[in-house]
This record gives C-alpha cells, sequence and structure tokens, in this order.
C-alpha cells in the first residue's frame, strides 16, 4: 500500500480527477493551520497528515478512494 507520495505528485493526481478546486476550497484560508502549510509547503503527503484528511474531507472520499488517488499520484513524474 502507498502511503506518501510528493506533494507535486498528490496535486496534479487532483487536478487530473478534476478535485483540485474542491479540494483547494476545503482548504483553511488561516496561513497557520496545518492542511494550508502542507497544501502550499509540504514535500510530502502521507496517510492521516492534515492535508491528508481535509482533503478526504473536502471530496468526501472512503479510504479505498483516497488510495486510489495516491496510486494515480504515485503514476505522476516528478
Amino acid at each position: 500500500m502507498i502511503t506518501t507520495v510528493r506533494r507535486i505528485q498528490f496535486v496534479t493526481a487532483l487536478a487530473d480527477a478534476l478535485e483540485l478546486e474542491t479540494t483547494y476550497q476545503g482548504i483553511s484560508a488561516d496561513a497557520n493551520y496545518p492542511d494550508w502549510i502542507e497544501f502550499y509547503s509540504a514535500e510530502l503527503v502521507q496517510v492521516g497528515d492534515p492535508l491528508y484528511v481535509q482533503t478526504q474531507l473536502a471530496l468526501g472520499y472512503t479510504s479505498a478512494q483516497m488510495l486510489t488517488l495516491f496510486e494515480a499520484a504515485v503514476q505522476v513524474p516528478v
């Protein structure tokens, strides 16, 4: 099971799935919140971290759907 991807891979996979705007709207507008910090500056996205959790909540994805998103993200060249 894939548990870590690069942030750029994650964001690209969201864009490819046409879910980037919904995710972006679900991220806190406060630059002090962990999900905002990770969305804009993290190197990696890991299962269970604030960006992962906020994305899952914003999209209403199941854990299986998030795994599929991570699998798509791994395929994005870096």
